[in-house]
């Protein structure tokens, strides 16, 4: 059975994102969705442009794997996270790699998602801020050339680390039945 991910035109335009299948991959996801990073994150994005990093008093909704379709027919790919105030004004959009990727690369696939229009279960929304997350560090010149082209960058850093270690060494969950 083939995965949503191969059906999309990104993957027929040839575009290849190899990190969605690593747990590291996951991981970032899912620290990117707990609320005191969606906090760190709205500020330190949409401070560059809005101006007002203040979080709506609607609060914001974080989804992970947010469709992108053209034309409501064609699915052009995911955003590995978004974040969507309730009330819809705008979303951050952002796209993680665990890998060193080509910039130029990432530049073109993210153009490319930003051609559509993204559904989460918040709903639809038609402005966004597209964001690189990585746990990596990119160049400054690697910077500068997707800030050019508007997009945000995010190095996760040590607090992410941390946040592997304290998972990779956590418990299972106690008390829960299986099927």
């Amino acid at each position: 059975m083939s995965h949503g991910h191969e059906k999309t035109l990104l993957s027929a335009m040839g575009f290849q994102d190899p990190d969605r299948k690593k747990p590291l991959h996951t991981l970032a996801c899912q620290y990117l969705m707990r609320p005191e990073i969606i906090k760190k994150l709205w500020s330190r994005v949409h401070v560059r442009r809005l101006k007002d990093p203040v979080i709506p008093a609607s609060g914001i909704h974080a989804e992970a794997e947010a469709r992108v379709t053209r034309d409501a027919r064609y699915l052009l790919g995911f955003w590995d996270v978004v974040l969507f105030p309730r009330d819809g004004s705008c979303c951050a959009a952002i796209e993680v790699k665990t890998t060193p990727t080509d910039v130029a690369e990432i530049a073109r696939q993210i153009a490319a998602l930003e051609s559509g229009r993204i559904y989460t279960l918040a709903g639809t929304s038609d402005w966004t801020q597209p964001v690189l997350a990585t746990t990596y560090p990119l160049s400054v010149e690697d910077k500068n050339l997707l800030l050019a082209k508007g997009i945000s960058t995010i190095w996760l850093g040590e607090p992410f680390q941390a946040y592997v270690r304290e998972r990779q060494t956590a418990p299972a969950p106690v008390g829960e039945d299986g099927l």
